[in-house]
């Protein structure tokens, strides 16, 4: 499968090749070790490259004006919030019957609200660019769904024919998401929204994209029945 991130092949895409098993499994089980009859590199169930790399502490800022006081500061190149949305959940999904599992409910509510508030009409063909909280592969295909760009059930086809690679319809994770920059908690937001003002901007190097217009940044805590979901849109 072609990589989804910069052409310099410095982080590989979350999906191994072939026919991979995504799963949302502990990382503390050890690698099998190599033996005669098995190949060196690990099978893609047991590969801990489909995971995020380590997490850490640390912190971030970003300093939000309106356009006028941007203006007045000289500020030429400022990227506008275009909508900003948080959905929280008590965890009453898994208390009852009506919550298949197989989403998660915040993502699915926040994104209506700032597609509402954006103005967008159909993600699948407005948003430019996404960068997504892809803490575990299983996560990222079912976010692409929740945030209604993938129908139901068709991430992974989606994902297989490059609609989401650098070069593809929506380029999610064009800086390479948690796996390359690892999940450093509270920093992790802002460096998703640098990464669409650095492209909004022209000034992302090697992996800029042509003429992004709306940019999306996707983030989650928690787990899939009592979690918290934040998202925002971004554009000139």
């Amino acid at each position: 499968m072609r990589s989804a991130l910069s052409p310099s092949g410095r982080c590989s895409t979350p999906f191994s090749g072939g026919s991979p098993t995504w799963r949302s499994g502990s990382t503390r089980t050890p690698p099998t070790p190599p033996s005669p009859l098995r190949p060196t590199r690990p099978r893609s169930n047991d590969d801990r490259r489909l995971l995020p790399r380590g997490r850490s502490g640390a912190d971030s800022l970003a300093i939000v004006t309106t356009p006028e006081i941007a203006k007045k500061l000289g500020k030429k190149d400022p990227v506008k919030v275009k909508s900003l949305q948080i959905a929280v959940t008590s965890g009453q999904e898994s208390l009852g019957q009506t919550w298949d599992g197989t989403h998660l409910e915040t993502t699915t509510q926040a994104a209506k609200k700032a597609y509402e508030e954006a103005g967008v009409k159909n993600p699948r063909e407005e948003i430019s660019m996404m960068e997504l909280h892809d803490c575990f592969s299983i996560t990222e295909l079912v976010t692409y769904e929740d945030l209604g760009i993938s129908p139901r059930g068709g991430a992974p086809r989606d994902v297989q024919d490059g609609f989401y690679n650098l070069d593809g319809k929506i380029p999610a994770q064009p800086d390479g998401g948690l796996k390359c920059f690892g999940h450093p908690i509270g920093a992790s937001g802002i460096r998703m929204l640098y990464e669409m003002y650095l492209q909004l901007n022209g000034r992302a190097g090697d992996r800029q994209l042509k003429d992004p217009r709306l940019g999306l940044t996707h983030n989650l805590g928690g787990f899939p029945a009592m979690s918290v979901c934040s998202i925002a849109i971004v554009g000139k």
